[in-house]
């Protein structure tokens, strides 16, 4: 009951599924930002698995020893707009899946994302090389003369400061992301971009804007409130951040009536 009561803040769904896998996810409401917090959004997907994380134990984990651990422990893992199979375009997701491992898995799957959702730490240099390798990208988009056509269409009927794949194009990234490369350039430009990173982590991250998923054979996993109790509430860190929970709210997304065919729909999940 004490675990329930401490995730009263955060709408949160299970589903139980004949699996030898686990899959988690945690899908956060981008409703509430603002068009320039928006054009970020491709660079916290980029970044999300690639960053150092400083762990609650006090030990440090650098990006390559994070990508190694991910590539050792998960079956799959992603982070990009949407749910978990895409569409509902307001939702940002982190999906991790594992194998069940006696019930060990959603432990191991949790901790990933806890990692991912708090405890990464975003330098000045790797948001560099992660603007320069989504800049390099955008050629190849730009000479997509049909996805353009799109693009321009879409804007002539969305409300551009509020869409997450307006934001997201070639159209509105090359110019944003070749002026926040100039602003990383200085000590205060990259201060600045590392601000704006820190708010929007804040922004995502408000309880009511949390959405979690999970998928497993609950039969063999034991006490699973506490385990995504620990998984999903702020460190100790974040505390002062810490308020009244707002009542959640059903997702913005596709969340409800997952069906095992879904899940298991991947080669290798």
């Amino acid at each position: 009951v004490g675990q329930r009561s401490q995730l009263s803040g955060y709408w949160h769904e299970w589903a139980h599924i004949e699996t030898q896998f686990v899959s988690a996810a945690v899908a956060l409401d981008t409703s509430i930002l603002t068009p320039e917090q928006r054009l970020l959004l491709p660079l916290v997907a980029e970044t999300a698995f690639k960053l150092p994380c400083a762990l609650e134990d006090g030990t440090n984990m650098t990006k390559d020893e994070v990508v190694t651990g991910l590539q050792a422990d998960t079956v799959r893992y992603a982070a990009g707009p949407g749910g978990i199979r895409g569409g509902s375009s307001q939702l940002f997701t982190i999906f991790i899946q594992v194998e069940l491992d006696g019930g060990r898995g959603l432990a191991l799957a949790l901790k990933w994302i806890r990692r991912v959702m708090y405890l990464t730490q975003l330098t000045p240099e790797q948001l560099t090389i992660a603007a320069q390798r989504h800049l390099s990208q955008i050629p190849a988009a730009a000479r997509n003369g049909h996805a353009i056509a799109n693009a321009l269409a879409s804007s002539l009927s969305l409300d551009v400061g509020a869409s997450n794949s307006l934001a997201a194009h070639a159209i509105k990234q090359q110019p944003y992301l070749t002026k926040l490369l100039e602003q990383l350039g200085t000590p205060d430009g990259a201060a600045s971009v590392l601000k704006q990173m820190a708010d929007l982590r804040a922004a995502l991250l408000t309880p009511e804007r949390v959405n979690i998923f999970v998928a497993a054979d609950l039969t063999a996993v034991t006490d699973p409130y506490a385990t995504l109790a620990a998984a999903v509430l702020p460190p100790a860190s974040h505390s002062a951040q810490n308020v009244p929970p707002t009542p959640p709210t059903p997702p913005t997304g596709p969340f409800t009536g997952v069906s095992e065919r879904l899940i298991a729909s991947g080669k290798t999940g």
